[in-house]
């Protein structure tokens, strides 16, 4: 067989494979010799060129070669391709395939679990063969691959050790390592595609159902958190996948919420490079029209808190919120907090995308554009959303900033030679610029329909009008609550409050004096030898009055334990209960969770008022102590398998007791392992 013998780093094998594909069109008996040829040994010359061969492009045309044999052999047989015949061996059922397709067929599936997984850098081409052939071969192709279980076994595979199907936990080929990834967008792409039109009501009761059904290892495959964890980590979620996703996100609060946490860590995880990949997947995710669509909003845009500084060294230093915390007028005095995110490590989507808008590529940007053109309950959270500093009046207005910085980088990129300029590159610009003007559209129509007073030359507005914090000048505690030798207190803080006039690059209500004489007076009292001389003031503006402006709720742990299963501290959870449309700042409708440590406190919560001169609005905290997280642990090692389920109860997928995620190469360990399976760091500090 010349395809063997000369088949590695052969320079004439795409004109043989197409002579050869011309061949086997026009002579049936050549197909039959072909693939008879290739049974003789179990396919072992195919198999030994697809997954040992070090040349990419001779598996890419083996690859080719066999999906074009298979699909000329299914067309030319029909019906009678994947006829069978039963057999009884010592009790057991055998079935055997009457055709060479089949036969063939069968022996490339029972191969995956043989021989792919060692060989993880060379196997694209092989899933390439089998998706190729059930993309082109139709539903007598489909129907064939649901009764071999190719589904299952792809899941199986995919998911590796922690396969809910692995029932001994025993240790699997890892694939992949740090500084490569196994080439496994071909198996999803099959995943998809068998998954396109299967009965899904088992996960989805609101889903139509369909002829054809999954068996029940596939139903549990499927509901594996860890396939979906992996398939979002490691970017390959292509468009089809991502519709699945959102399929199975519809009127679901646990998968949302999994789904949601997960995205959330891969965003935060990766750089800006492999980012963009998930922001398709977003864009699904914001597009289901269901009852979740508040919650899905808050857990990856966030809701908004103000930023607060207290010395921990000195406890009577007074809190400092807006105008007493900053320095410059680009600090920050906002911030937006995912519920999910309890521990900190996570930022939100907004949070991220004000943070590295400097950093980012254009496309990120037209994606949370794309987001609020598409929905109006996307644009109308993000419009409500105070400014992330003083120089804006509502979030959105420093998008207008970063489409230009991104556009005009490009350009002086393009113009030194570092990047080439392309149709792709033009057309994504002229995309953003148009969905920018679509959301000055927006924004213009529910201005003109909730702001009554004149548009100022050069001030940017927001709705409601934004305002300055100055100095606190009290705070009361409103309620206090114990449980458990666990604190709750609700406290309002009195400020001065300042009238804004945002420009987009400044304030016109802080003079331009008041930071620089600020930074005098910070620089005098630096120096030492100085220390006695004349006090400097900086300028001050003038405040407007003063108000209760910021609602914060405290947790303390009065529990001073010092053994090693509590000194990770307890886990509070925090639900506002209150009549939509009655309170006068921004709260979620998503329970809040909070992590205290030993003997410590920690800022459950905070909110500014969206109206200076109203009140809070009629209000109740609904909270509760769940347990230390050392115990919660525990008890979620005591039930079994439920953790790789998307089912179980307020999952923690990657924090687990029986999951770590490696920081360095994101895999997902066992916490029984001390080091990463794949790039073999220790794993000590990530438990």
């Amino acid at each position: 067989m010349c395809i063997r013998d000369s088949a590695y780093y052969n320079q004439i094998l795409d004109k043989i494979v197409d002579e050869l594909v011309v061949l086997f069109g026009k002579r049936e008996a050549a197909v039959e010799e072909f693939l008879e040829h290739l049974l003789k040994n179990q396919l072992a010359e195919v198999m030994t060129i697809l997954i040992k061969c070090p040349d990419k492009l001779t598996r890419d045309y083996i690859s080719k070669l066999m999906s074009s044999v298979l699909l000329i052999s299914i067309k030319q047989e029909g019906e009678s391709a994947f006829a069978y015949r039963i057999d009884e061996h010592e009790g057991q059922r055998i079935i055997s395939y009457e055709t060479n397709t089949g036969s063939v067929l069968c022996l490339l599936i029972s191969a995956i679990n043989k021989d792919l997984a060692q060989n993880w850098t060379r196997f694209e081409q092989f899933f390439r063969i089998l998706y190729n052939v059930a993309k082109d071969g139709g539903n007598l192709v489909l129907d064939f691959m649901n009764f071999q279980r190719l589904l299952t076994i792809l899941l199986d595979f995919y998911i590796g050790t922690e396969s809910p199907l692995n029932r001994t936990r025993e240790r699997r080929p890892m694939m992949g390592n740090s500084v490569e990834h196994a080439k496994l967008q071909g198996l999803v792409d099959i995943v998809c595609l068998l998954l396109n039109g299967a009965d899904l009501t088992f996960m989805q009761p609101n889903s139509e159902p369909t002829p054809r059904k999954l068996d029940e290892d596939a139903k549990e495959c499927l509901k594996c958190k860890g396939l979906y964890i992996k398939a979002i980590m490691e970017g390959h979620n292509t468009e089809s996948f991502n519709k699945i996703i959102a399929l199975l996100s519809f009127d679901s609060f646990k998968f949302s919420k999994m789904i949601c946490k997960t995205l959330l860590r891969a965003i935060n995880d990766y750089s800006k490079i492999e980012v963009v990949p998930y922001f398709s997947l977003l864009t699904q995710v914001f597009a289901i029209k269901d009852s979740l669509q508040r919650q899905r909003l808050e857990w990856l845009f966030g809701y908004p808190s103000p930023c607060k500084l207290k010395s921990a060294l000195d406890p009577n230093e007074e809190t400092k919120f807006g105008l007493s915390l900053i320095d410059t007028i680009t600090e920050d005095v906002n911030e937006y907090i995912s519920p999910l995110n309890y521990n900190a490590q996570c930022k939100s989507l907004l949070t991220l995308l004000w943070k590295h808008r400097m950093v980012y590529e254009i496309h990120p940007l037209k994606c949370l554009l794309e987001i609020m053109a598409k929905s109006r309950e996307a644009f109308l959270y993000v419009a409500s959303l105070p400014a992330p500093t003083y120089q804006y009046a509502k979030y959105s207005d420093w998008i207008h900033w970063a489409v230009s910085f991104c556009i005009n980088n490009e350009q002086h990129y393009m113009k030194l030679g570092i990047l080439n300029a392309s149709k792709d590159k033009t057309k994504v610009n002229y995309e953003v610029v148009q969905l920018l003007k679509n959301l000055d559209e927006q924004w213009e129509e529910y201005a003109a329909q909730h702001i009554k007073s004149a548009k100022q030359p050069g001030i940017l507005q927001a709705y409601p009008d934004p305002y300055i914090i100055g100095k606190v000048i009290s705070e009361k505690v409103l309620l206090k609550e114990t449980k458990d030798n666990i604190t709750l207190a609700l406290i309002e803080f009195t400020t001065e409050v300042y009238n804004s006039l945002p420009t987009g690059k400044d304030n016109k209500a802080i003079p331009k004096a008041y930071f620089k004489k600020l930074h005098k007076v910070k620089t005098h009292f630096n120096q030492e030898n100085d220390a006695h001389e004349e006090k400097l003031e900086p300028v001050l503006i003038s405040p407007l009055k003063s108000e209760a402006t910021v609602l914060q709720v405290l947790i303390k742990n009065g529990n001073f334990n010092t053994t090693l299963d509590d000194i990770k501290g307890i886990k509070v959870k925090l639900n506002l209960k209150h009549k939509e449309g009655e309170l006068n700042f921004s709260a979620p409708i998503s329970t809040m969770q909070t992590l205290v440590g030993s003997g410590k406190s920690a800022v459950a919560f905070m909110a500014t008022k969206r109206r200076v001169d109203e009140p809070w609005g009629d209000f109740a905290l609904d909270w509760s102590v769940v347990a230390s997280r050392a115990k919660e642990a525990k008890e979620e090692e005591l039930s079994d398998r439920d953790v790789y389920h998307v089912m179980s109860d307020d999952d923690d997928s990657l924090n687990s007791s029986t999951q770590v995620l490696c920081s360095d190469c994101k895999t997902i360990n066992s916490r029984k392992d001390q080091r990463c399976v794949k790039c073999e760091k220790l794993l000590e500090d990530e438990f």
